[in-house]
């Protein structure tokens, strides 16, 4: 006899019903607890939206438009007023761009400089450059500017035209009265083959043009103005407006104004004017209702 063989089946008989049912009962538990974790979920993305329809930020945000967002662009705070503005760009902020005297090479070696000191400014904020025998060139010099004038905006490149090689000077700071302007101090330490005094610089107004600087010579090697620095000029329902720079945060309560590009000559003369509109944000409302 097969007392193994026996008592095996004998015991998966008795064992067999328990298991199915312990089988089951595990399925459906599993089915139950996977079902309540899906609610759980549901409920809890609910509420999210929920508390998200509870904060009165909400109701209260704004949208600024602009009817032409090529001219300007806006956005608004919770503090901004609504209504519809007409706005005007008659000129944009500029920043400071001249050159400075030209000087020839002679042959293949570069132009040198006496030494001393080059004091260059815009507006409020300057730099003083040490020229020595180690940077009398005008690639030591831009060098040495574009070091010295990291945290000021201010910067140096060489561009050679007709009359020779240059030095050409840029500023970051926008505004009237922050055009760039260089003053020298020879200290007769080191003597190149031109004066450090030929750097010197000053804007002088255009005799043709009273609102401009004349302009550098590409014939004389006259240094002058490539770009003039500018204020922002607009108008705000009629309002007149002057601004040192193109992002204007303080001439409406909680609306930034970004200026892009002046209108043309025609559209002002024309009195053509860009809507501004600032309005209640419904489209968020709108979209967390929907969720």
């Amino acid at each position: 006899i097969d007392i193994d063989s026996i008592v095996k089946t004998l015991v998966n008989a008795e064992k067999a019903p328990k298991t199915n049912q312990l089988d089951l009962l595990e399925k459906q538990t599993t089915t139950r607890i996977s079902a309540l974790g899906s609610l759980t979920g549901a409920l809890n993305t609910f509420k999210t939206a929920i508390d998200a329809l509870n904060k009165p930020a909400l109701f209260e945000s704004r949208t600024a438009s602009s009817s032409s967002s090529s001219v300007l662009k806006a956005t608004a705070t919770t503090t901004a007023s609504a209504g519809t503005y007409s706005v005007q760009v008659q000129q944009l902020a500029a920043s400071s761009k001249v050159a400075l005297q030209s000087v020839s090479a002679s042959g293949s070696t570069p132009a040198t400089f006496n030494s001393g000191t080059l004091e260059i400014s815009a507006g409020t904020s300057s730099i003083s450059v040490d020229i020595t025998e180690a940077n009398n060139t005008l690639a030591g010099m831009r060098d040495a500017i574009n070091e010295a004038g990291k945290t000021s905006g201010i910067s140096a490149a060489i561009i050679t035209d007709d009359s020779g090689s240059r030095l050409v000077l840029s500023s970051t700071k926008t505004g009237a009265g922050n055009d760039i302007q260089v003053a020298v101090t020879e200290d007769g330490v080191t003597t190149g083959s031109n004066a450090l005094t030929s750097q010197a610089f000053t804007p002088t107004v255009d005799p043709g043009n009273a609102d401009a600087f004349l302009k550098p010579s590409s014939d004389t090697g006259a240094g002058g103005v490539i770009t003039q620095a500018k204020s922002a000029k607009l108008t705000i329902d009629g309002l007149q407006l002057v601004r040192n720079s193109n992002k204007i945060e303080d001439a409406l309560e909680g609306v930034t104004i970004d200026l892009v590009s002046a209108q043309s000559a025609t559209d002002l003369t024309d009195g053509k004017t860009i809507s501004l509109t600032v309005g209640v944000d419904k489209a968020s409302v709108k979209s967390n209702l929907q969720k």
